[in-house]
């Protein structure tokens, strides 16, 4: 597409913003006169038949996802459709940069900061998760920093409605490697908690500057988070890191059970910067017992 084209007699493009596996563009919707962002699918020539298919489905589910939520931290979708086998994404044009952005600027970002985005893209998670549909590839690059304070989660493109017939077959992997629950890497079947597990990632990097789980390559930080615990959070209260520990347990059982639940006890352990220490370092629950539900979802330990 070009400046000047009109898509569905609606939505004039002014320019391209991004390109990887689909265009972005900045457009105008000339019947209300607002400002929006479209999503084109960018199709492969060399794709065809059944591939062909799954991915066009995969562009209509993102569309479907994302479209069926309406909450202040998810990127809100106006309209989506094809034209002349052109397949688009109409949504909310965001100002601000992304989580990625500005952890490469600034780096580790200050605890308060960190824990009030983490809050957002988590109250965010919880509306989805509450309409069945999980996201599966939350990470830095998805969340949206608006100059009002404001966070945004975007980018449903592999998100899973529960309610639908998965497209992803047994063994297959969607995802990006530093951010994937151990679940995620094995191939196995999802829930809501690989976006909770995915959050502690984001959270661990948010506080210390860097990814909890390294490596050099896909093999190796997969592996890493299959088998590795991250190193302690060097001058973050224990409070604070207790919650980021339970939510990378890498058994699903043993993590927060819900965004709620881990929203609330984030904003708890912020009102008790200095809660004592009840487990050494070495025994933290990453693959053991996890914290109490308590009052706020996270607390003592399980006797």
């Amino acid at each position: 597409m070009m400046a000047a084209d009109l898509i569905a007699n609606r939505y004039r493009i002014i320019r391209e913003i991004a390109r990887s596996n689909d265009v972005v563009y900045e457009a105008l919707d000339t019947t209300v006169g607002r400002r929006v962002a479209i999503k084109e699918l960018l199709i492969p020539p060399n794709l065809t038949g059944q591939a062909r298919r799954d991915r066009i489905e995969r562009f209509n589910r993102e569309a479907r996802a994302a479209g069926k939520l309406s909450h202040p931290n998810i990127v809100t979708v106006y309209d989506f459709g094809e034209q002349n086998g052109r397949h688009y994404i109409v949504m909310e044009y965001l100002e601000g940069i992304t989580l990625r952005d500005a952890l490469q600027t600034r780096g580790a970002l200050p605890i308060e900061e960190a824990v009030d985005i983490a809050a957002k893209v988590l109250a965010g998670l919880a509306h989805a998760h509450s309409h069945q549909v999980v996201h599966r590839d939350v990470k830095p690059d998805n969340i949206h920093l608006q100059p009002d304070g404001g966070v945004k989660l975007a980018d449903f493109g592999i998100a899973r409605i529960m309610e639908e017939a998965s497209l992803t077959g047994e063994g297959q992997i969607f995802g990006t490697p530093s951010y994937m629950s151990p679940e995620q890497i094995e191939g196995r079947s999802v829930d809501h908690r690989t976006d909770i597990f995915s959050m502690g990632v984001v959270l661990y990097e948010m506080l210390a500057g860097r990814k909890p789980f390294q490596g050099d390559s896909v093999v190796s930080i997969t592996y890493a988070i299959m088998h590795n615990q991250p190193n302690p959070l060097i001058g973050v209260p224990r409070a604070i890191e207790d919650v980021v520990f339970q939510a990378l347990n890498k058994n699903p059982e043993l993590r927060f059970q819900t965004a709620d639940a881990m929203r609330a006890a984030l904003l708890a352990a912020m009102r008790a910067p200095d809660a004592p220490s009840w487990l050494p370092a070495q025994h933290r629950p990453l693959t053991g017992q996890p914290l109490s539900p308590g009052p706020f979802g996270a607390g003592l330990p399980s006797p």
